[in-house]
């Protein structure tokens, strides 16, 4: 039995949960079907930061906010160009909601997200992302913008 695989599993399905903790293990629980430990060792599970390092390479990432709440975010990367791109041209609805997993800071927005760094160093308008979101979202860009290098050169 994999609890991290469950884990992934259940940021697979959200894409981006946040919430509270217990709420989260019911949920990779019920993921888990029969085999699944009791609620309190689930939760203490994913409260270890360990569980949390260890998350990164099943492309999800974990952690408590400022308010509080906990974040499930799956990162992995849409499968075709066509959909990063659509992601990349797409901005979400408020400034305070980060680019990547769209869950919305609200008033902590200059405590939980970064602002997105063009190539020149100037801050992209209206994209921001939580700290861990970064990665997938600038693997994203850097695809899509090789792939318009490789075409324009063809």
């Amino acid at each position: 039995m994999n609890i991290l695989a469950h884990i992934q599993a259940v940021a697979i399905q959200f894409i981006s949960y946040r919430g509270d903790i217990t709420q989260l293990a019911k949920f990779v629980a019920a993921s888990m079907v029969t085999d699944a430990p009791s609620l309190d060792e689930i939760v203490h599970y994913l409260r270890k930061e360990s569980t949390q390092r260890e998350l990164a390479a099943y492309e999800v990432a974990l952690w408590r906010n400022t308010i509080g709440d906990w974040s499930l975010v799956s990162l992995a990367t849409p499968p075709t160009l066509e959909q990063m791109r659509y992601r990349l041209d797409t901005f979400p609805v408020s400034n305070t909601q980060c680019r990547w997993c769209l869950q919305d800071a609200k008033r902590m927005a200059d405590i939980e997200l970064i602002a997105e760094i063009d190539l020149h160093g100037l801050p992209v308008h209206r994209s921001r992302y939580h700290r861990q979101c970064a990665k997938p979202w600038q693997y994203m860009r850097t695809q899509v913008a090789r792939a318009g290098v490789i075409t324009n050169e063809q």
